[in-house]
């Protein structure tokens, strides 16, 4: 890419550092929560024999054998797991593929690029397995905006969305998103005007093309004596006045 003609970069610096802090924080409290509601306390015995403990929400774990005050209950291992327990294991696993996932879409992102040019935009769309360059005229340029969602607010800045004739692409955590929009919206703005002036142009010069040609002609009929000079006259100021 030859930077004499870049006009704009997207500073590309997605920050999730808040919302890995909560959701870590969330995780790991959760994993405390769980590993505690494994730990039995409160053991006391029956009249047969059979010692019975408590977990932290009051759960009774029946135990046979000699008493101990805190023992891992070994139901987990097996076929029951308390209610508790489940919606802890859901919290951890969702907490854990967003976590994962938010990352990815910062690796992502740090490593794309996105400029404007003086002949459109250009850059590379990174993802986990993949990667797309991008080299778009003004030309096929179809829109151009920011976008700010959820996932915007989780990994930081916003979302620049660009549609063209190629297709639709998205770069996330651009920090001077609408700098760039408001730029390359300029610029393309610059380019139909250019465009629409020069097909005016062209359109005036075939036409005094054309109406030169007539000119010619008319001059041979009069030549030839197939119009006398009054006729040729109001002809010509006619196809001049076009011209």
């Amino acid at each position: 890419m030859n930077t004499e003609n870049t006009l704009c970069k997207a500073e590309i610096k997605p920050n999730s550092k808040i919302f890995t802090l909560i959701c870590s924080l969330i995780l790991g409290i959760c994993v405390v929560i769980f590993i505690l509601t494994m730990i039995t306390f409160e053991t006391t015995c029956d009249s047969g024999g059979n010692y019975r403990s408590r977990n932290i929400f009051g759960h009774i774990v029946a135990m046979k054998g000699e008493r101990a005050d805190y023992w891992i209950d070994k139901r987990f291992f097996g076929n029951t797991v308390d209610s508790e327990q489940s919606v802890l294991l859901i919290v951890i696993g969702l907490s854990f593929i967003i976590l994962v996932v938010v990352k990815l879409m910062c690796w992502g992102a740090e490593r794309s690029r996105l400029s404007l040019t003086v002949d459109g935009i250009n850059g590379m769309k990174k993802d986990l397995f993949s990667s797309k360059v991008l080299d778009i005229p003004f030309e096929n340029i179809t829109s151009i905006s920011v976008q700010k969602g959820i996932l915007d607010k989780l990994i930081g800045g916003e979302t620049v969305a660009v549609a063209s004739a190629t297709g639709f692409i998205k770069f996330r955590g651009i920090q001077n998103a609408n700098e760039f929009v408001n730029m390359t919206l300029e610029e393309l703005k610059k380019y139909k005007e250019s465009v629409s002036n020069k097909s005016a142009q062209q359109t005036v010069v075939n036409n005094s093309s054309d109406e030169a040609d007539k000119l010619m002609k008319l001059k041979k009929l009069l030549e030839q004596g197939l119009i006398t000079q009054e006729e040729f006259e109001q002809k010509r100021q006619e196809l001049i006045s076009r011209m």
